[in-house]
């Protein structure tokens, strides 16, 4: 229930820039949504059906009798033998620090940890609350900027700035107290990581705005924008679902959030007219003048970076999996190894959670896809707010079934057919002025991602006997990996 209120409370003030009749609907039909789905996991609990794919797995009996008195495991969702193998093998590895991580950002999420957060307080708790503020951010941009055009009065870039501090520090905060209250797990990995994903758009949504690129007569760069984020989170997520360690550079995320925050406050003092004023030289075949302004050129120079970097990124992870693979020590077909570092290292470097027989450039390929899609929507949109929402929801849940992969089930589709119809209803149907079909096909994209969600949350929570909550803080029982914990 307490999911139920806070997803409400997050999905309204998503809204708040919309008309009453959009935001009706949508809360209309997602709440009915939750309801029947509810209903619907309360009756399988009690009748087993067909459509349940339950099964008394190995982690509903032995590993848990010990701790729960030797009392018999309640059967849960998606519950078989090699999806259960996987929660259980699941371990978590931090990556590297980056420089300002190294400087002081580290220090300072301790600190925050250690002063303000009791031992009782859930780090995916944490990762929510920042999140709030992220939507905050995105909701007064598009109420005041719907065109994403400068229109938006030079405060609401001072709360942006503020908001994703604040989220970023929150970020930081999950991981320490997850490893500060022993309760890691591989939702708070999902959690954290859906969180960042939505993020990821919130940034290159309100950059736009701040740099007056205007939607409506600059529709392909404003696309080109946005979509580069997405790309540049959903590559990244497929390697480190594959690698099991998120890349990551000396400068990386958190320095490019901090920039960003010091664009949306040199933003509110300048205003996104100032920026226009500014101009970068450039030869004259980028520009028959000589010059463009410093935000094209600043988004347009992190484009280039960025989708350069990542696709070198791709070929690399692609071919070493492939000469790994083939000179690899046979461990039998389909199978997958032992979730251990010592056995990864000792096969030749081959992850244990990521079948061999299926194809890692494959996943690449389909996140691609998927963005094209979701590019080509917004692209051609009548109504730019929600094909643009649309597109933001629908790619924080491609995210979550790529997570899945290395989570819960190793051979989990990434591809949802309905993102298709939802993005073709969102880019095609919905018109500029039709308050109630925007709030429906929003209203659309949200329940896809709460349902893939829910069930990743109680398959994950009943295999590892967590709280059905991710609110509440349980410490997984059983043999549940034990590593450098974090989220």
């Amino acid at each position: 229930m307490l999911f139920v209120v806070v997803a409400s409370f997050l999905l309204l003030l998503l809204l708040s820039s919309l008309s009453l009749p959009v935001v009706v609907v949508v809360v209309v039909v997602v709440v009915v949504f939750v309801g029947v789905d509810k209903a619907k996991m309360t009756v399988l609990h009690a009748t087993s059906l067909r459509t349940t794919r339950w099964k008394e797995s190995q982690c509903c009996q032995k590993d848990f009798n010990d701790v729960l008195g030797g009392r018999k495991k309640k059967h849960h969702v998606h519950a078989d033998a090699s999806k259960c193998e996987q929660v259980h093998s699941y371990l978590h590895t931090s990556p590297k620090s980056t420089i300002l991580e190294r400087a002081f950002l580290e220090r300072y999420w301790t600190f925050m940890v250690h002063t303000f957060c009791p031992k009782w307080l859930a780090p995916n708790l944490i990762t929510t609350l920042g999140l709030c503020f992220v939507i905050l951010n995105v909701s007064l941009v598009l109420y005041f900027s719907p065109e994403l055009d400068g229109s938006s009065p030079n405060w609401v870039y001072a709360v942006c700035a503020v908001g994703f501090w604040i989220y970023q520090t929150m970020d930081g905060m999950d991981g320490k107290q997850a490893r500060r209250t022993g309760t890691g797990s591989p939702l708070g990995e999902v959690v954290d990581h859906g969180c960042d994903a939505f993020s990821a758009c919130a940034y290159a949504t309100i950059l736009c705005d701040a740099f007056s690129f205007n939607a409506k007569t600059n529709r392909l760069l404003v696309c080109t924008i946005t979509s580069c984020g997405r790309w540049n989170f959903g590559l990244d997520t497929v390697t480190s679902t594959y690698q099991g360690l998120l890349p990551i550079n000396d400068f990386d995320a958190q320095e490019i959030q901090i920039i960003c925050q010091i664009v949306f406050l040199l933003t509110a003092y300048v205003g996104p007219s100032g920026w226009k004023e500014i101009n970068v030289p450039v030869p004259t075949f980028v520009s028959p003048s000589g010059t463009i302004p410093v935000g094209l050129f600043f988004m347009g120079v992190a484009s280039i970076v960025s989708y350069t970097t990542r696709f070198i990124t791709v070929v690399k992870t692609v071919r070493k999996r492939r000469q790994v693979k083939s000179g690899s020590v046979a461990t039998g077909e389909g199978k997958r190894r032992t979730s251990t570092r010592a056995q990864m290292k000792k096969n030749g470097g081959l992850p244990p959670h990521w079948p061999q027989d299926r194809s890692l450039a494959a996943v690449y390929l389909t996140v691609v896809v998927i963005e094209l899609c979701f590019f080509n929507a917004v692209y051609h949109s009548k109504n730019f707010i929600a094909a643009h929402i649309c597109a933001c929801v629908m790619f924080t849940e491609v995210m979550v079934r790529v997570m899945q992969i290395r989570v819960s089930d190793p051979n989990f589709r990434v591809f949802n057919w309905t993102h298709a119809i939802v993005a073709y209803v969102a880019s095609q149907v919905i018109e500029k002025t039709d308050d109630v079909g925007m709030g429906t096909v929003i209203a659309v994209a949200l329940a896809t991602f709460f349902y893939r969600f829910f069930h990743l949350v109680a398959q994950v929570t009943g295999c590892l006997g967590l709280h059905p909550s991710i609110f509440v803080i349980k410490k997984a029982a059983g043999n549940h990996k034990k590593g450098k914990k974090g989220h």
